[in-house]
């Protein structure tokens, strides 16, 4: 470097003194061709212009070799700045997430300009005061966790139209101060500041090509974040429901896609609650649809204030509503479904300037993976079932029974699918067969599971309990249909239906077993029962389990001619007839099953609902 800058200077030097040596003797001699003519061909003035020539030479290489190095980092160094700008464009380009967009543009500036740490502010609108105002915060940050001080002061810093640098004390206590320093650029978006994008370095400074590349950047930073800001708001209101606010139903299945390949991933449960509003159609024939609308609003937004974030809320028809709970278990889904049935029967709808309050009903079915199904359809198809049973139940809840989850299962095996092919046969003449199965089979599996019975007695229960009305496709439909009481020559056809049971059930290869169920569970204890008046202990078990499971379900259940018993009145009436139509020991096992799985069912949906409590 040194000898670069004395040949300079020497060459400068030589040069001057050669042009003051022509100047003197052009002044002397001035307009003669003799003189020009002497002075260029003069021995001196030849090696002068060579001596000359030769440090120019020699300055230019020196230089040139002196430079080359430095020349080659620069070229480097850009080259590597145009890689990571190029990079980071590609990479905010291809997607439309806002936070990708921000964590590509974090990750790749830090690396282009070799920053220690990075930060990212944004402008977001606020409405707290009734009108817009802009409100600056910082959304993203990265290598300030040594340094939180940092973070804090330079978050509250304003933001700016133009690029700017701030200094940064790093080592205040040290003995040795160093200055550090936050290089910010503006995000634009057609000639609009969104927010800043800052790098920074502890002890070193950035250069004006790094100030301009890190322009650069938010000019494309900026601009890719709008357009996935733009995108996501479109891509909401396609998916939002307009009138409450919730999921509407494309957007639910896509959710509820996702959710439940999660759950199979991480082996975890998730449950589906549909609910339905009951008689919706009136209140909106009565009150007007813009009243109406007012109701789904209210209903939305009790979903929301019970449910937690994580819960996927919907609007699912006109009068249905959905909710999916990932990591939920069956008992958690009932008393979620139970705490929004409080809110909204608590609630009601009331019109302004009206003190009436109007009551506004949900009936809620439910399904849960992985114990009713795997497949998405199907649980919904099993919620959309259960919701339309609790219909018909007081507690306006209905959930997937043990009975019915058998039944499901059992369908693959040919024989059971011969016999349940005719209960649905009759189910579809008496709805009230079906859900009865279900519930004499639940009933009677807790009398088996009391007794301590063996898991083949359990299964013909299991079966038993499903089968046990398969006898009645023998009735004729205006009898099963009757909404009034039947006459003697009536009743004693229905009778007939335990015995044409036995029949069917014992032609079918593999359910031989199961005819002790079908035919004996309306014997009676005391021998007035039929088809055989057996008595006492000459009935089979499983005939005197399942005899008090069927009058318990028959009591408790809606029928066209009489109304349903509470529980504790049902089991009054059980009580009643001990000893007379019922086994006296399976009797006061069941009245103590029946408090216990009460009591508990009410306990565990207690505290399921707690963790989803809003």
């Amino acid at each position: 470097m040194k000898t670069w800058r004395l040949s300079q200077k020497l060459t400068v030097i030589l040069t001057l003194v050669y042009a003051a040596v022509f100047i003197g003797m052009l002044i002397a001699r001035p307009g003669s061709k003799q003189f020009y003519y002497a002075f260029f061909n003069s021995s001196w003035s030849v090696w002068a212009l060579s001596f000359g020539y030769l440090l120019i030479g020699y300055s230019f290489l020196t230089r040139l070799w002196w430079e080359h190095p430095m020349l080659e980092k620069l070229v480097a160094q850009r080259t590597e700045q145009l890689t990571a700008l190029h990079n980071l464009t590609k990479a905010v380009s291809t997607t439309m997430r806002p936070d990708e967009v921000l964590t590509a543009a974090v990750t790749h500036t830090k690396g282009a300009l070799r920053a220690d740490a990075m930060i990212v502010w944004l402008v977001e609108q606020s409405y707290d005061t009734g009108r817009a105002a802009k409100k600056v915060s910082v959304k993203l940050h990265d290598g300030f966790d040594a340094k939180p001080d940092m973070l804090a002061f330079l978050g509250d810093q304003p933001m700016r139209e133009a690029m700017d640098a701030i200094s940064l004390i790093t080592s205040p206590q040290s003995d040795r101060c160093s200055t550090g320093w936050c290089l910010r650029a503006p995000l634009r978006w057609q000639q609009t500041v969104i927010g800043m994008i800052g790098v920074v370095r502890w002890d070193a400074e950035f250069s004006v090509t790094e100030s301009q590349l890190l322009e650069s950047i938010g000019l494309e930073v900026g601009t890719a974040l709008e357009n996935a800001r733009l995108y996501s708001a479109a891509v909401e209101a396609a998916d939002v429901d307009s009138v409450t606010g919730l999921l509407n139903h494309r957007a639910i299945h896509q959710r509820l896609d996702r959710a439940l390949e999660q759950a199979k991933k991480q082996s975890r449960s998730l449950s589906i609650i549909m609910m339905d509003m009951d008689n919706f159609k009136l209140f909106n024939d009565t009150y007007g649809h813009p009243i109406g609308d007012q109701v789904l609003k209210q209903v939305g937004k009790a979903l929301s204030e019970v449910c937690r974030p994580e819960a996927i809320l919907g609007r699912y028809g006109g009068d249905e509503f959905i909710v999916v709970l990932p990591d939920t278990g069956p008992d958690q889904a009932l008393g979620i479904a139970q705490e929004i049935r409080e809110k909204t029967d608590l609630s009601g709808f009331a019109r302004a300037n009206e003190d009436r309050v109007v009551p506004v009903t949900l009936s809620f079915g439910i399904a849960s993976f992985p114990s009713d199904s795997v497949n998405r359809h199907e649980l919904l198809m099993i919620a959309d079932r259960n919701l339309y049973a609790a219909k018909d139940c007081d507690e306006r809840i209905a959930a997937t029974t043990e009975a019915q989850r058998v039944s499901r299962k059992l369908r693959g095996e040919g024989s059971f699918a011969v016999l349940d092919a005719l209960v649905t046969a009759v189910d579809n003449e008496d709805r009230y067969t079906r859900r009865h199965s279900a519930d004499v089979t639940e009933y009677a599996l807790w009398i088996a599971d009391g007794l301590g019975l063996s898991e083949e007695t359990m299964r013909q229960i299991r079966i038993g309990g499903l089968l046990h009305d398969v006898g009645k496709i023998g009735v004729p439909d205006e009898i099963l249909r009757k909404p009034g009481r039947l006459t003697p020559e009536e009743r004693e056809i229905v009778q007939r239906h335990s015995w044409i049971g036995g029949l069917i059930v014992s032609a079918v290869g593999g359910m031989e077993g199961l005819v002790d169920a079908v035919r004996t569970h309306h014997e009676r204890w005391d021998g007035e029962g039929y088809p055989n008046q057996l008595r006492g202990e000459e009935i089979p078990l499983v005939g005197r389990i399942i005899s008090v499971a069927d009058a318990f379900s028959a009591m408790t259940s809606d029928r066209p001619y009489r109304g349903c018993l509470s529980w504790q009145a049902a089991l009054d009436e059980v009580l009643a007839n001990r000893g007379t139509q019922f086994d006296p020991s399976i009797v006061d096992l069941f009245v103590r099953l029946t408090h216990e799985r009460r009591a508990s069912i009410s306990d565990e949906a207690d505290e399921a609902a707690q963790p989803f409590a809003a």
